[in-house]
C-alpha cells in the first residue's frame, strides 16, 4: 500500500463538480447564442439587406436611364428650336445626380456580396474550430461527472464504514506503568518466593 488519500472533504468534490455542470451548460448556452448571432447576421443580409441593395439599384439604373433620356431629348430640342446646343446644366446636373446614386447602390450590393461570403466564411471557420470544443462538453464532460459521482460515492462510502474497534485501555493502568504478564508455567513470580 504505497499511496494514502488525505479526505478533507467530500463536499469539495461535489462542488467541484456541480462547477463542471455549470461550466458545461455555461459553455454549450454561449456556443448555441453565438451561432444563433452569427446565423441571424447571415440571414439579415442575405434576406434583408441584398434585396433592398438589389432594388436600389434596379431603381438607380432606371433613374439614371432616364435621366440620361432627358439629357439627350433636351439637347435634340434645343438643337432643333435654337439651331445650337445649349449647356443643358439642369439636365446634366440630375444625369450627375442619377450617376452617383447608382454607383452608390452599386457599392451597396457589392458591399453586402462581400459581407455575405466573408461572414459565410467565418461562420464555417468558427463552426469547424468549435466542434472540438462541442465534442468535449458532450462526449468527455459527462463522463468526468460520472467518474466525480463514482469518486464522491466510493469515498462517502469510505467515510461510512465505522472505524474498527481500538482494545479499551485497561482501568487503573497507566500508559507509563509496564504490563504485568503472567509468568510461564513452573515459575513463579519473584514477589512470592521472597514471602516464604
Amino acid at each position: 500500500m504505497g499511496k494514502q488519500a488525505k479526505i478533507d472533504s467530500v463536499a469539495a468534490l461535489k462542488g467541484f463538480r456541480a462547477s463542471v455542470v455549470r461550466f458545461a451548460h455555461a459553455a454549450t448556452s454561449a456556443i448555441e447564442e453565438l451561432d444563433m448571432q452569427l446565423q441571424r447576421t447571415l440571414i439579415w443580409l442575405q434576406q434583408d439587406r441584398y434585396p433592398y441593395w438589389k432594388a436600389r439599384v434596379q431603381q438607380a439604373s432606371e433613374a439614371y436611364a432616364q435621366a440620361k433620356i432627358a439629357l439627350n431629348q433636351q439637347i435634340v430640342f434645343e438643337r432643333a428650336v435654337q439651331g445650337t446646343p445649349s449647356s443643358c446644366i439642369d439636365a446634366r446636373k440630375a444625369l450627375s445626380k442619377a450617376e452617383q446614386r447608382l454607383s452608390d447602390a452599386q457599392a451597396g450590393l457589392e458591399g453586402v456580396r462581400r459581407w455575405v461570403q466573408e461572414i459565410d466564411r467565418q461562420l464555417n471557420q468558427y463552426r469547424a474550430r468549435v466542434n472540438g470544443l462541442k465534442r468535449i462538453i458532450d462526449s468527455e464532460v459527462p463522463r468526468a461527472i460520472a467518474r466525480l459521482d463514482r469518486m464522491v460515492d466510493s469515498l462517502q462510502a469510505y467515510i461510512d464504514l465505522a472505524p474498527p474497534e481500538a482494545p479499551l485501555p485497561q482501568a487503573g493502568r497507566t500508559e507509563k506503568q509496564p504490563v504485568q504478564r503472567p509468568a510461564p508455567p513452573g515459575q513463579e513470580q519473584d514477589d512470592t518466593e521472597d514471602m516464604g
